[in-house]
């Protein structure tokens, strides 16, 4: 390759990567690039009406650090209040959560466990359910709150289930043993 030719591997590589790019969308591409720093973040270059949302998911520290850097007193003061609110409001929603699975544990019922005659001695079958993201969500949520792992609750919730609908229709010898009735945990 000649010195002078305008056409060099440096741009057949730039259009090679061009090509790459594009065939996949814009969110394709972004997704691949890497985030950028909190601490590349100036608060006061940005909109006001989005500090909250630029600051919501960042932690404390970040938070602070960076309502810090800005060099107005005035906006640095409403910055530190916001980062205070923020942080406010973290706290309480776990708070929150920590008081209802606190209830939950308290006034839940104990799940009912297999019999020891329903021994698992022969192989067993498996049975696959999807569930929508907010419906995983408040499984997760109501197995925390009980202190299971979600698979172990969904799986107890439908034998239990089945078992139900097995005495309610009078097929009670295919239905386990007939224990005390639990009332269901509100997921609400």
């Amino acid at each position: 390759m000649l010195d002078d030719d305008p056409h060099n591997e440096a741009a057949d590589r730039a259009d090679h990567e061009a090509g790459e790019t594009a065939g996949e969308s814009a969110v394709t591409r972004l997704a691949r690039m890497p985030d950028l720093g909190y601490s590349s973040i100036e608060l006061e270059k940005i909109p006001r009406r989005f500090w909250e949302q630029t600051l919501a998911p960042l932690g404390r520290q970040q938070r602070t650090w960076i309502a810090r850097r800005i060099a107005d007193a005035e906006l640095r003061d409403v910055a530190m209040e916001l980062a205070f609110e923020l942080d406010m409001a973290e706290s309480g929603e776990a708070d929150a959560r920590a008081r209802a699975r606190h209830a939950a544990l308290r006034t839940g019922h104990p799940l009912p466990s297999p019999p020891p005659a329903h021994a698992t001695a022969r192989s067993s079958v498996q049975v696959n359910l999807r569930l929508r993201r907010d419906d995983h969500e408040r499984l997760s949520q109501a197995s925390a709150a009980v202190g299971l792992k979600p698979t172990t609750l969904a799986r107890s919730l439908v034998l239990n289930g089945a078992a139900m609908i097995l005495r309610e229709h009078g097929r009670e010898h295919l239905a386990p043993p007939a224990r005390p009735v639990y009332t269901p945990l509100s997921l609400d």
